[in-house]
């Protein structure tokens, strides 16, 4: 979803930043063609594909980076997305779907139009290059969790809801 944008934000990134390290987390039908194209370009040492991974695999990728970006260009309610918020992280994302009740652009991450790499480059350099800015919005997205996505706080909307139909 999206992961051809992202490898050229980062193939432009590398240049002025060599540490860049993007982990893909997740596996689809493309991802032998990704791994291929990667290698290909020379950005091995750069892009780490992880494949699927799931409890304690899944935080513990998430703990140790600093910046989660979806590339997807089509989505319903994005779970990554939540995730990633849930731990501390800001958040980089098209606004496709629900991507918007979730990320409130300039407050806990940036909401991006659907217009490919540069885009996603510049709000991914901001980041690396304002570490304050980047953990100011990974904190906010930790609290928006709490506050909006529990499962209580989700349970309470969907009884009163159900609980209107059943009078």
């Amino acid at each position: 979803k999206g992961l051809s944008t992202l490898i050229e934000a980062v193939r432009d990134i590398v240049k002025v930043n060599t540490d860049l390290v993007l982990n893909v987390v997740g596996d689809g039908d493309m991802r032998e063609e990704y791994e291929n194209y990667v290698q290909s370009i020379g950005l091995e040492d750069n892009i780490k594909f992880w494949g699927k991974l799931d409890g304690d695999r899944l935080v513990e990728k998430y703990q140790k980076n600093h910046i989660f970006v979806s590339a997807s260009t089509n989505e319903s309610f994005s779970m990554v997305i939540l995730e990633a918020m849930a731990s501390s992280l800001p958040i980089i994302a098209f606004d496709v779907g629900s991507t918007s009740q979730m990320i409130e652009n300039g407050k806990n991450g940036f909401l991006l139009s659907c217009s490919g790499a540069q885009q996603l480059k510049t709000k991914i350099l901001e980041l690396i290059n304002s570490r304050e800015l980047a953990n100011e919005f990974g904190v906010k997205s930790r609290q928006k969790v709490e506050q909006n996505f529990t499962w209580d706080i989700k349970f309470d909307e969907y009884s009163g809801v159900i609980k209107q139909y059943i009078k």
